[in-house]
């Protein structure tokens, strides 16, 4: 995921953002920017904020699916991918109708609750 923003643009968009907004922002101090900001601010170097930034995320991820595990009512599903890392609109649109309350129209593979039990690497 790290590695997609990078490929994404997501240096120069937090550059963006530090020439707009002060680099001491609430929201730039989350997880990937506030590691941006050791780097470009306090001279950490790429490579060090890379790993750093990789592994918060990897951390935060499993905190994720720990917490999601203990929720009740949670069903756990696989989306159809069309394109690489993209949801198709019709996804969404399914999505969307279900949260408002209505029955999805795509054919969602359900997974065993075991996979609530997989750890994330």
């Amino acid at each position: 995921r790290v590695d997609a923003m990078f490929t994404e643009g997501f240096q120069a968009e937090y550059q963006g953002l530090v020439e707009r907004f002060s680099p001491e922002l609430k929201p730039l101090m989350s997880l990937g920017y506030r590691h941006m900001g050791l780097h470009q601010f306090h001279g950490m170097p790429f490579d060090e904020m890379l790993t750093l930034f990789k592994r918060d995320t990897r951390r935060f991820a499993k905190q994720q699916v720990s917490w999601l595990r203990s929720e009740k009512g949670i069903r756990w599903a696989l989306a159809p991918l069309t394109q690489i890392d993209r949801i198709p609109a019709a996804i969404l649109e399914d999505l969307q109708r279900f949260f408002e309350g209505g029955e999805p129209l795509l054919e969602w593979t359900q997974l065993e609750s075991e996979f609530s039990k997989q750890e994330v690497t």
